[in-house]
């Protein structure tokens, strides 16, 4: 599923695949100017990027001057937000009351259903 151009800007997405906005990739094109400076005072060995759409476009964008190994791991993708994914915030708490009474996105042991908790995401990726 492709989200369409006028889908919610601020929605949670964790699986589908959203590529960026023209204007972030604006930002990200102004933040490559400074990677370069970055990279030549720092020695920047490689780029590692979530395996999500938007992330490997930006590291793409950020990497067209610094010309590094790009790697993509999976341990960095963002945790599945579940039951939530592709709704803007007003739509989860119009949808799902009692998870988003209980700010179920920021709990440490717990999820939106179908989704990670922030310590499950952090033992499952984290330490492999």
């Amino acid at each position: 599923m492709h989200p369409s151009p006028a889908q919610p800007v601020h929605a949670f997405f964790s699986v589908i695949a959203v590529p960026l906005r023209s204007e972030r990739v604006k930002s990200i094109s102004y933040c490559r100017i400074s990677g370069d400076r970055i990279n030549y005072e720092r020695q920047i060995d490689a780029l590692i990027v979530s395996p999500r759409l938007r992330a490997t476009e930006a590291a793409y964008i950020l990497n067209e001057g610094l010309k590094l190994p790009v790697k993509i791991m999976d341990c960095f993708q963002e945790r599945n937000v579940g039951v939530f994914e592709g709704l803007t915030q007003a739509d989860a708490r119009a949808r799902y009351p009692e998870l988003w009474s209980q700010n179920i996105t920021r709990r440490w042991d717990n999820g939106p259903t179908g989704g990670e908790s922030v310590s499950r995401k952090t033992a499952s990726r984290a330490f492999r």
